[in-house]
């Protein structure tokens, strides 16, 4: 994950979480025909980073395979499966994600596409009894994506810029200040693949290193 993790003080707890981000123009890290299948995720999401058994998020994934790109756009209560949408998506679209924790065991998601004037929403509960939410804290992520443990090659994404990034606990809006940031980095290598700034308290940026 590279991005910024907001983490609540005292008893207050995080319920909604939002960013405006423009998909970007993505250059495959192999060969644009390799059947190596790339991708990137840009989403939004609560409980994310406490390192418990849940996760309330969603987002959009770019994918290249064998020189095609496809879209994908989701939402996940983890560990439940994640739910694709029915959306369509170009490179330079302009979307908003948000997720809203209606209950610590039930949610909303939404993404908007601005640039098309389409939505979806969607609504989930969470899968266990131990998969309720804890609120304790918000995250705006760019991901280098795996399925089913299997990692996929993080794939050339230039620079994501995450815009009206806002998070709310207790009544309170809050937005990047005083959040911590998290980079990727390759395993294997050591090599730092993405970095997050935070531009203002309420942009940040994410930018990919190549080798």
């Amino acid at each position: 994950w590279a991005g910024a993790v907001q983490e609540t003080s005292g008893t207050a707890t995080f319920s909604y979480v939002a960013a405006t981000f423009t998909l970007p123009s993505v250059t495959p890290t192999a060969a644009s025909s390799s059947s190596d299948d790339q991708a990137v995720s840009f989403w939004v999401g609560i409980d994310g980073a406490t390192g418990q058994n849940q996760i309330w998020q969603a987002g959009v994934d770019i994918y290249v395979q064998n020189g095609e790109t496809t879209f994908l756009g989701w939402s996940e209560w983890y560990p439940a499966d994640t739910v694709g949408l029915d959306m369509e998506f170009s490179i330079g679209d302009v979307i908003v994600v948000s997720v809203e924790s209606t209950s610590s065991s039930e949610g909303t998601a939404l993404i908007e596409n601005l640039t098309t004037g389409k939505n979806v929403t969607s609504t989930a509960t969470a899968p266990d009894s131990s998969s309720t939410l804890v609120g304790q804290t918000a995250e705006w992520i760019v991901e280098d994506l795996a399925i089913d443990g299997d990692g996929l090659t993080f794939i050339n994404f230039g620079e994501a810029t995450f815009t009206g990034c806002v998070a709310k606990a207790g009544g309170k809006t809050i937005g990047l200040d005083g959040s911590s940031l998290m980079a990727v980095e390759d395993s294997t290598s050591d090599h730092v693949q993405a970095v997050p700034s935070v531009v203002s308290d309420s942009e940040l940026k994410v930018t990919y290193q190549s080798s």
